[in-house]
């Protein structure tokens, strides 16, 4: 008998995880359970427009066009989400958190059920599959971001989708699989800044010469549905930066280079300080908005101009930080080679803030999440076993505001000193034993995966390393399945893929 025909046999039960429905029915019992249990940590589903991240609400609510079209320190997503809930909510006269958690109670289904046949299709194993989903349900971080209107949890769900996608279309080459997958990568880039478009190009690219290489035949792997997606997808990571070069004369995804790089103290820093505390608005940042109105034909622009929003938290949206960005990215190129050894032990300080558990505030310590005594017990008792702290911190417990913002709590603990560093090291020798087994879709798929997960570690560590924790949480489900793919071969493997 041909050992394909063996392979394809063994693996029929464990079908591609690219179809989005069929097979959920073990992980959706299992979310249920898990949200049934969650429920006695008593959440509330919490939507702040505080958010830095969002425009004012009154204006979300009542001219969300006009607002996303001037808004520069994000890309558009959050906002437009944002804005279209709050429309609803006023329109059905209810709290936003009542119209945002129904679509946030799906986002984490999806979740969970993408993760679960992931782990199936990579794993051939029911008891490898059900292990990893109830190592993300049982994370705290999972229900905390579950209710909360953020774009962790969309991200994460978006991830897990990106992944199921990828490994379709490098195992088939299906266009449908190639769109999803492009569909994933525009949405991270439009939803959070931390995705550059310099990822998704460098992703779509190694994707499409990883498929290349899986299947040589003339044709096959670039096929014109192909094609159009790539032209599709390269267009629209092109908008929105297009956007802002057009009307702030930068070709960026976000004017909060002169807060998040990591940099010594400048005047972009001192001005930014100076309005995000007291709301201090230099005569020259006047002048230069009057100006700015005067060019687009307005006599207001709220969006840009208020220095509080209508929930009378600060706007950091303001056009002080398109002024101030301008020069952030040079001085931070600068402060890197003048003073080397100072930026890496920042950002390698910052390492030990990302591999944290999400659901620990990075200044207090303190667990987030409901004050229930069911949830903050359990949350700590995971903590403690999950995340350990290996050695005492000297850094100062810092506040919300002020110096402290660049002094959060930073801790050793045995995920960041050596499950972690073990896992990629494992990964790295498993990548090479795919390829010399043949396996070349399975070696591309572990490459781009571990690409995500340098990425989501690198970029929080030279930038905004106080919320690096919460950006590690989106690859979650994929540092799962690595783990899975790393450390559990399937039994076909003794089979190579069939290569031209």
């Amino acid at each position: 008998m041909d050992p394909r025909a063996r392979t394809t046999e063994r693996s029929r039960p464990f079908p591609e995880p690219f179809w989005p429905v069929r097979g959920f029915g073990r992980p959706t019992i299992l979310y249920l359970a898990a949200l049934l249990l969650a429920e006695l940590g008593e959440f509330e589903f919490l939507f702040h427009t505080q958010l830095w991240q969002l425009v004012s609400p009154d204006l979300l609510t009542h001219d969300l066009a006009r607002s996303v079209y001037y808004l520069h320190a994000q890309p558009p997503l959050l906002n437009l989400l944002a804005g279209l809930l709050l429309k609803s909510a006023a329109a059905l006269s209810v709290d936003p958190a009542v119209v945002a958690k129904p679509l946030f109670l799906v986002l984490g289904w999806l979740t969970t059920c993408g993760l679960h046949r992931l782990l199936l299709a990579v794993t051939a194993s029911n008891a490898w599959a059900l292990g990893g989903t109830l190592l993300l349900l049982t994370d705290p971080a999972f229900w905390y971001f579950q209710n909360f209107f953020f774009y962790t949890l969309p991200l994460t769900a978006i991830f897990t989708a990106g992944a199921a996608c990828l490994r379709s279309f490098l195992r088939s080459g299906s266009n449908r699989a190639f769109l999803g997958l492009a569909a994933t990568l525009w949405l991270s880039v439009w939803l959070r800044a931390l995705y550059h478009p310099a990822w998704a190009v460098l992703t779509t690219g190694a994707v499409l010469l990883a498929r290349r290489r899986v299947d040589r035949t003339a044709g096959s792997w670039l096929s014109r549905g192909t094609r159009a997606t790539l032209v599709g997808l390269i267009s629209l990571l092109a908008l929105w930066p297009a956007k802002n070069l057009a009307l702030f004369g930068q070709w960026t995804y976000t004017t909060w280079g002169c807060y998040n790089f990591v940099t010594a103290p400048s005047w972009e820093t001192r001005v930014i300080g100076a309005f995000t505390r007291r709301g201090v608005v230099p005569d020259t940042v006047r002048t230069e908005i009057a100006q700015f109105k005067q060019r687009e034909g307005a006599s207001a622009i709220p969006a840009i101009e208020e220095a509080t929003k209508s929930d009378s938290t600060t706007n950091w949206n303001h056009y002080i930080f398109v002024l101030a960005n301008r020069g952030a990215t040079r001085r931070a190129i600068d402060y890197a080679l003048h003073s080397p050894l100072e930026f890496v032990a920042q950002a390698a300080g910052n390492y030990f803030l990302w591999s944290g558990p999400a659901y620990r505030d990075s200044y207090s310590d303190r667990i987030e999440g409901p004050a229930s005594p069911s949830y903050q017990t359990y949350a700590t008792l995971h903590r403690r076993l999950f995340f350990p702290y290996l050695l005492p911190s000297d850094h100062p417990k810092g506040g919300a505001s002020g110096d402290a913002i660049r002094t959060p709590i930073q801790r050793l603990t045995p995920f960041s000193g050596i499950v972690l560093p073990a896992l990629l090291l494992a990964a790295a020798w498993r990548l090479a034993e795919l390829e010399r087994r043949r396996r070349r879709s399975d070696s591309a798929f572990l490459t781009i995966l571990l690409f995500w997960i340098a990425w989501n570690l690198v970029v929080p560590a030279v930038s905004d390393a106080v919320e690096s924790s919460r950006m590690r949480f989106p690859i979650t489900p994929i540092l799962i399945v690595v783990a899975a793919l790393t450390l559990r071969p399937r039994r076909d493997e003794d089979h190579p893929q069939l290569t031209s």
